[in-house]
């Protein structure tokens, strides 16, 4: 089988989405090191992992149907303003590499996206904040991309 022709590369790191689990793992264990563990499909660092010059607390690498098609870079901070600063910070050092726009939720929280998505429609990423667990998270999201495969 093999991707859908209307795929174009996208790259998380130094791997391209839409690579099988097998390949795609040794690209992304040569770039990060050896995850924390591997569960269904799920590739989890949670003693940090650094990517475009920050080091975020928990990164994971997902798949779907043995298709790398998702990756989450969180930041785990003590409140709202920390979480908003570091977007800030997050989106200025990935914009010497990719296009940024900065929009707003329906919810009224601020958010960015960038890159485009594999499947040429949308955005290939997303930085954004949270509450969570009486803290706050900031997420830079690649994905989840549907990939189709063709037989």
């Amino acid at each position: 089988m093999t991707l859908s022709a209307n795929a174009q590369v996208a790259l998380v790191g130094r791997t391209p989405m839409g690579w099988g689990f097998d390949r795609a793992r040794q690209s992304i264990v040569r770039e990060f090191g050896e995850p924390t563990r591997v569960h269904h499909e799920r590739l989890i660092y949670s003693k940090g992992c650094t990517f475009h010059g920050v080091n975020y607390d928990r990164a994971e690498f997902k798949f779907d149907d043995g298709l790398f098609n998702e990756a989450i870079f969180r930041c785990y901070v003590a409140d709202k303003q920390s979480a908003q600063q570091l977007m800030d910070s997050v989106a200025a050092k990935m914009s010497g590499t990719f296009n940024l726009s900065k929009d707003k939720e329906d919810a009224g929280r601020w958010f960015y996206k960038g890159g485009k998505s594999p499947l040429k429609v949308g955005y290939l990423f997303t930085i954004y904040t949270y509450p969570h667990r009486g803290s706050y998270v900031t997420e830079l999201r690649y994905g989840p991309v549907k990939f189709k495969k063709e037989d």
